[in-house]
């Protein structure tokens, strides 16, 4: 039981540090994102004033570059605070007070390997029905007779003494069997339930697995549509928005439309991909 419980909270301890580093790299990806869009949002929010002063274009159009300067200010703010939380948590985990400095790549998951395939709650629950069970026979041993058998070498105090072998056997027998038959009972009732709660853990074990798998299939979807054809669109529409506002074709209004638009398929990228490793974690590090 007590390496069961060891194993256990290892594996806690395991995921926490996982999911405290995907977390990180999502806030920082976040950070990148916000940056380049508070960059964009600048530039045209200072050329809506310019415009506006040179009375090229109206106060609505100026108003919506600043709002949306400042919008994009305060995630990028928020972000900033999430990211270096996250650095906090990790660093608490790993028990260290150095820098963290995240890897560029990808945090790859399919590396992670448990040794024990065996979940330790199960191992736990194992531990706990033989113990139950040497409980059962126990209560049930101290009903049986008790044979006891000794050999030992005598004597006696009178004249002549000498020494001789003997041996003395007996039998006890219990007298109120009333109350061991309610330990018994008792012992066997317990038992029984440890393998109901047995029986419950592994059902409840498989159900939370199927629902992680679903909802990793789903993240995946999305990933897999960003990365075959998202990110190639939301880069069109980047490219194509600024050429068409530099141009004349679209006024500022509708070019925002198209960034909001362009932001929110790489958003929900992120979001998805953290989902994802979120969920990934979950499955490997299998807990109720």
């Amino acid at each position: 039981k007590s390496n069961a419980e060891f194993l256990l909270k290892q594996r806690e301890v395991e995921k926490a540090v996982g999911m405290a580093y995907v977390q990180a790299f999502y806030w920082r990806e976040s950070i990148r994102n916000l940056n380049y869009l508070d960059s964009l949002y600048g530039q045209f929010a200072r050329a809506a004033t310019r415009r506006f002063q040179l009375g090229e274009s109206n106060l609505l159009e100026k108003l919506t570059a600043e709002s949306k300067l400042q919008e994009v200010g305060l995630r990028l703010k928020a972000a900033r605070q999430d990211f270096a939380t996250s650095l906090i948590s990790l660093q608490r985990l790993l028990n260290t007070s150095d820098t963290l400095i995240l890897e560029e790549g990808e945090p790859d998951l399919e590396l992670l390997n448990l040794e024990n395939p065996v979940h330790p709650m199960e191992l736990w629950m194992d531990a706990q029905q033989r113990q139950a069970s040497f409980a059962v026979k126990e209560a049930r041993r101290v009903m049986l007779p008790d044979l006891n058998f000794e050999l030992f070498r005598g004597t006696n105090p009178g004249p002549e003494a000498r020494v001789y072998p003997g041996f003395q056997a007996g039998v006890t027998v219990p007298l109120f069997f009333g109350s061991y038959k309610s330990k018994v009972k008792a012992a066997s009732i317990y038992e029984e339930q440890l393998q109901l709660e047995a029986s419950s853990l592994s059902q409840s074990l498989e159900t939370k697995k199927a629902q992680l798998e679903r909802q990793i299939q789903k993240a995946q979807s999305v990933l897999d549509y960003y990365q075959e054809e998202g990110q190639v669109l939301a880069d069109q529409l980047e490219t194509q928005a600024s050429r068409s506002f530099q141009e004349g074709e679209i006024d500022f209004l509708q070019f925002v439309q198209l960034l909001e638009n362009s932001r929110n398929i790489r958003i929900q990228y992120l979001e998805s991909k953290l989902e994802y490793q979120l969920a990934t974690l979950e499955l490997i590090y299998l807990s109720i």
